[in-house]
């Protein structure tokens, strides 16, 4: 099945405010935000993008937005797709090392599930 316009615009978007909030989540230390489309079917399943040994804690809502730094561009990260259901958490490392993630149960919306993940290391 072809992608629609409007599923191509959605993902268009999504990706700049991936862009655009990578930078406030974390110290020097940290990489850039990345975005990963999946036919994974739950947050928690995404653990396969994670090495052994990365524990997944889940976040609301609101500790996701306040563990990120910076409301304006998450704000139009969470808006980038919004009927689709969110999931929020953190694959933790070890205590200095984690991602902050958030899962989209989007395949009505652009034809594929979405999972953001940005690292972050506390200095």
């Amino acid at each position: 099945m072809a992608m629609t316009p409007e599923q191509f615009d959605s993902i268009n978007k999504l990706f700049a405010a991936v862009y655009n909030v990578a930078d406030s989540l974390g110290s020097e230390a940290s990489e850039v935000g990345q975005l990963l489309l999946t036919p994974r079917k739950s947050f928690k399943s995404c653990k396969a993008f994670f090495p052994t040994g990365f524990k997944a804690e889940s976040l609301t809502q609101e500790q996701f937005t306040a563990a990120s730094r910076d409301a304006d561009s998450i704000n139009v990260l969470l808006a980038a797709l919004p009927e689709a259901t969110k999931t929020f958490g953190v694959f933790r490392e070890d205590d200095s090392s984690s991602w902050l993630c958030v899962y989209w149960n989007s395949t009505a919306q652009i034809g594929s599930n979405a999972f953001f993940r940005a690292h972050r290391v506390e200095t």
